[in-house]
């Protein structure tokens, strides 16, 4: 991007550009990502250098192929845009949003009113999303100024531009959605309910969860469809960065529990970082807290940090009897183990509480103390610990 404002400096914007040419052989995603490039860098397709230079088509006049400059090739865009539209406003408005032709969807815009600046492409995608999900803030801007923007439509997903961009961690992209009016910023996605607070807690963007939490209206501890909140996503994705943040949030609530119970014991590591782990659940009243996600996946610095929490309960266990303690000395954290018995809130129930009937998560586990777990996998250091804390 730097270049390209150089280009279109007042110093450079009507100087000669030098055009370099080369032959390749590439794949097709790459292919397609510079195809995206538009103005003074693009691909295409000649057989011989007259054949190029009608192509390119930049120069002031047509008898001098070598006088490209930006201003010469702004002008033709423009005038290809205009053809354009006689035929289809629509679709040079949504191609433009997704390139990024800023001037194009300026005249789209404002030249026709053959368009509707809300309708979505044959994919479901409205101009707005198109031009979130590549990064065109300065089409997002004219786009949100556009008399009748619907700023909260999605797109075939699900998603609209604020989760999009959360997504991405676009912070520039979400500066101006957030400043829009209307914007819904605790609108959930329809098939998980994910939020763009949610979306962008897993993802780790600390920038992002800023900006999200400063919004007015935001909701902190609002659920996705199983019960993970941006403090549970973030914890078990190992963000600590993001976790400091949300749990300084105003009403943030540490002991929130997911809707049922999680499959935490038995993970293996793909399902222990995956969204899809959140739907492995059984029927349950009593669900994970962010501190027993963390303690089951040994992030000391989180666990830590959610400790240090005025009102945490590190006694709270799933209904079937997991607690943080027990899915720690399950996993052999011997520090997570100390940190928790050091907490002088921790009972002797918990200490010495006995899971039942945790299938489908992990069968061999019913019956089992935190001792008990401990002694099955052969974590010795956490049995010291654990007997040297009275637990049997």
């Amino acid at each position: 991007m730097a270049a390209a404002d150089e280009l279109k400096s007042v110093a450079r914007a009507n100087l000669p550009v030098l055009m370099v040419c080369e032959v390749q052989v590439i794949l097709r995603p790459y292919l397609d990502a510079r195809k995206q490039m538009h103005l003074l860098y693009k691909v295409v397709r000649a057989d011989s250098p007259e054949h190029l230079a009608q192509q390119f088509a930049v120069a002031e006049s047509n008898t001098n192929t070598h006088a490209a400059t930006w201003e010469a090739e702004r002008k033709r865009r423009a005038e290809v845009t205009r053809q354009e539209m006689a035929e289809s406003a629509q679709t040079v408005l949504n191609e433009a949003c997704f390139y990024g032709y800023v001037e194009s969807v300026r005249m789209a815009l404002l030249e026709t009113d053959q368009v509707n600046v809300n309708e979505a492409n044959s994919n479901g995608a409205t101009g707005l999303c198109l031009a979130v999900e590549n990064g065109h803030s300065d089409v997002v801007k004219l786009l949100l100024a556009a008399k009748g923007i619907d700023v909260n439509q999605t797109d075939s997903d699900g998603l609209d531009a604020l989760s999009i961009a959360s997504e991405k961690g676009d912070v520039d992209i979400i500066t101006l959605l957030l400043g829009s009016e209307g914007i819904d910023v605790n609108y959930a996605r329809d098939n998980n309910g994910a939020t763009a607070l949610l979306m962008a807690s897993q993802a780790g963007f600390s920038d992002v969860v800023k900006l999200l939490l400063a919004a007015e209206g935001i909701d902190v501890n609002q659920q996705e469809e199983v019960g993970m909140t941006a403090l549970m996503m973030a914890s078990q994705e190992g963000h600590s960065n993001v976790v400091k943040l949300l749990l300084e949030a105003k009403d943030i609530d540490v002991n929130q529990t997911t809707y049922d119970e999680m499959l935490l014991v038995g993970m293996d590591e793909t399902q222990a970082t995956s969204t899809q782990a959140t739907s492995s659940i059984t029927s349950s009243s009593t669900g994970a807290t962010a501190l027993s996600i963390a303690s089951s996946q040994g992030y000391v610095e989180i666990v830590t940090l959610l400790l240090a929490k005025e009102g945490i309960d590190v006694n709270i266990s799933m209904s079937d009897g997991q607690s943080a303690l027990f899915l720690a000395a399950y996993g052999g954290h011997e520090i997570i183990i100390s940190l928790l018995l050091a907490e002088s809130s921790l009972t002797i129930a918990c200490l010495n509480m006995q899971v039942v009937d945790p299938s489908p998560i992990d069968s061999t586990c019913s019956g089992l103390t935190p001792l008990g777990a401990a002694l099955k996998n052969d974590h010795d250091q956490v049995v010291n610990l654990l007997t040297g804390a009275g637990a049997q």
